[in-house]
């Protein structure tokens, strides 16, 4: 017995299944794989940043980690948190100043806001990657405390500057380049006259135009760039540089954006002539191989602005040098210097009241979802400025576009272009859309060079471009002197036909806008009238009554009276319609006894005094139309029928205000308003305006 009862708890210990060692084993290996993984994925998204981005958040991270290892100051390392990174901002960051912009007496100068903010970007990033690899337990890392920091940073900052005098023209609308200064800044590239300013100005005109940063602007490759027409913008057809973007600053996930250009109406501005040379030097006189489009590898990875060694992009810092001397030369004074592109350009588009969603759009500042996802078109109002024209539709000229070179001048520039186009026919190379895409910019881009060349030869004479034997040519010198005199002609008097084509849509719409009010304005009497009627059908309602009342009190008092009185009440009360109509003259007996003269007047220049001659008579004389019911047509004939013929014209007019007041419901006096005011638009007199009628042009 006791055997029995001392195995039975025995018994059921071992029915429990108890973790063995090697389950421990497979829950570390577990661990340590997500461990693995997890930092695996810290690393990679850090390798796809924006490189920009990395290099900036590197060596601020590097400056927290130095700060970190002072032990006097920080004794838990390089945990990140709120009060710590509050810390590191005053003792260290302040303290330090810039590192780049000293004082008048050598000390550093102080950080703005944007540059603090920097470092709470570098340091807040690391606290997410010890937050996400489980070694960091803190809430967050810009708390209560580093807000207050940075808020009393920037009220400090506000009152440093007006007590130091600090320029108050930074960040201004004066903040940048004009019109005038950019049209020097294209002109100091092509006076340069090499390859590589040409390069450059197309750098500078494409960030202009299409208000690219410079890591968008210098990360441009060849197949990003295609053409798109806009239809219906004026006489001369019109074309615009895309440049799809796919990345950026604020663009990290590869959506699809545009940066677009139209050519500028001064050639020396042109981005689009700028492409033109900056490709002609680099396939014609540099005698750079024209794009492979056998595969894609072939040709996606050449940039736009390529480095010596042909594998990558110039730097930022050879960008920034060129934009440094530049702006000097010109004289321009900016706060910026590869952002004074984005500053400027979009002060001139704001200044030219293009709205506020284009003007997001063409800078690709919408994060909205209209923006980001239902406006696919361009901005097109927004590139018209950048262009260099109004946003009135319909005003698009390019005087230097007013003749096509012909085919065969044209392929004299790129003829490598017909060889490929074939090719994708063929479909002997890849299949692909942004190849075709390209050789159709460049095929665009053999006209603007053209075109362009016959006016730039003129200002630039001594230009390397011109060395290129195509200028030597019969058919390129012919083409230039009709181009030329073509442009001098059109400098001299614009076209009547495109003055037409330009001013009409500014026609209609002025009268448009006319017609508009007017009948605004004739809806609001129109109201008013019904108001007036209804009050006016009360007023008659009531009268009836009373009038009811009144002829029954006459009839009661009449039957207290002898007949004969009353007959004689009652003959004295009847109204004028109970005489009798034998003696009312019939038009036969006032006929009999001889036709009135009258007159109708020729002086009347407006519709309404036309009108009142008809309904009511001027100068006390009877009606036109009391004539016409009392006496029909015959006294129209009394002089000769002179009258008739003029009561004909008028004719027409008449029943035209008729017609209108049954179909608005108006009166006839205001109907006549309404065709006063055509008649003053349109500039008509009353008998031009009587013809216009009677043959239904009004």
């Amino acid at each position: 017995m006791s055997h029995d009862s001392n195995a039975g708890p025995s018994t059921r210990d071992n029915d429990i299944a108890l973790p063995d060692a090697e389950h421990y084993e497979d829950m570390i290996r577990a661990r340590l794989a997500m461990d693995k993984n997890t930092q695996m994925v810290i690393a990679e998204n850090q390798t796809y940043r924006p490189k920009n981005t990395t290099a900036a958040y590197k060596s601020k991270q590097r400056e927290w980690f130095e700060w970190c290892a002072n032990k006097e100051k920080v004794a838990d390392g390089t945990i990140v948190y709120d009060a710590k990174l509050a810390f590191f901002l005053k003792d260290y960051v302040l303290t330090r100043g810039n590192k780049f912009k000293k004082n008048a007496d050598g000390s550093p100068a102080p950080l703005g806001r944007e540059s603090v903010l920097a470092y709470v970007k570098a340091v807040v990033d690391l606290y997410h990657q010890q937050v996400e690899a489980g070694f960091n337990k803190h809430t967050m890392a810009r708390g209560p405390i580093v807000k207050r920091f940075l808020d009393t940073h920037t009220k400090k900052e506000a009152r440093r500057k007006r007590t130091e005098y600090e320029d108050r023209g930074k960040n201004t609308l004066n903040d940048g380049y004009t019109d005038q200064e950019l049209l020097r800044i294209n002109q100091y590239f092509l006076i340069q006259n090499n390859i590589f300013s040409l390069r450059n100005k197309v750098c500078f005109s494409m960030s202009h135009a299409m208000l690219m940063r410079s890591e968008t602007a210098l990360g441009t490759q060849l197949p990003d760039l295609f053409i798109m027409e806009l239809k219906n913008q004026g006489p001369s057809t019109c074309f615009a540089i895309v440049a799809t973007i796919t990345f950026g600053k604020t663009n990290k996930d590869g959506k699809i954006q545009y940066g677009s250009a139209l050519p500028h109406r001064d050639v020396e501005v042109c981005p689009h002539g700028a492409f033109a040379q900056y490709f002609f030097s680099l396939f014609h006189h540099q005698n750079l191989p024209f794009p492979n489009f056998s595969t894609r590898r072939d040709w996606y990875d050449t940039y736009l602005f390529p480095n010596t060694t042909g594998d990558g992009s110039i730097t930022y810092s050879e960008q920034a040098k060129i934009y440094k001397q530049v702006l000097r030369y010109c004289g321009v004074h900016s706060s910026k210097l590869t952002h004074i592109n984005r500053k400027s350009a979009i002060n001139m588009v704001a200044n030219e009241g293009v709205s506020g969603d284009q003007q997001r759009q063409v800078g690709r500042w919408g994060s909205d979802r209209m923006v980001g996802c239902y406006l696919s078109g361009l901005p097109v109002d927004a590139i018209k400025v950048l262009a260099g024209f109004t946003t009135r539709k319909g005003d698009y000229f390019i005087n230097r576009g007013s003749i096509e070179p012909s085919e065969e001048l044209r392929k004299m520039v790129f003829p490598w272009i017909e060889y490929w186009r074939e090719k994708f026919y063929r479909k002997e190379v890849e299949d692909d859309i942004a190849g075709p895409n390209f050789l159709d910019l460049m095929d665009y881009l053999r006209t603007v060079f053209l075109q362009d060349s016959v006016v730039l030869k003129g200002k630039y004479p001594g230009s390397f471009i011109w060395s290129h034997s195509i200028f030597d040519t019969d058919i390129y010198k012919d083409y230039e002197e009709r181009l030329s005199s073509a442009i001098a002609a059109n400098d001299e008097k614009f076209k009547m036909s495109q003055h037409l084509e330009v001013l009409l849509p500014e026609v209609a719409a002025a009268m448009k806008t006319g017609f508009d009010s007017m009948n605004a304005m004739l809806n609001i009497v129109q109201s008013q009238n019904q108001l007036t009627l209804n009050a006016v059908k009360q007023l008659e309602a009531e009268n009836r009554t009373m009038l009811a009342d009144s002829f029954l009190q006459i009839s009661n008092m009449l039957r207290q009276g002898d007949e004969n009185t009353q007959i004689q009440q009652t003959s004295t009360i009847l109204p004028s319609s109970s005489v009798p109509l034998s003696s009312i003259p019939s038009p036969s007996a006032a006929n009999s006894r001889g036709l009135p003269s009258f007159k109708m007047s020729r002086s009347l220049i407006s519709v309404t005094d036309v009108w009142r001659e008809y309904s009511v008579g001027l100068a006390g004389k009877p009606s036109i139309k009391s004539m016409e019911e009392q006496y029909g047509a015959d006294w129209r004939k009394v002089d000769n029928r002179t009258e008739s013929r003029f009561f004909t014209r008028r004719l027409p007019l008449y029943k035209k205000i008729e017609s209108l007041s049954n179909e608005r419901g108006i009166s006839c006096e205001e109907a006549a308003q309404f065709l006063e005011f055509r008649r003053v638009s349109d500039k008509l007199s009353i008998n031009q305006m009587c013809k216009l009628v009677a043959d239904n042009q009004i």
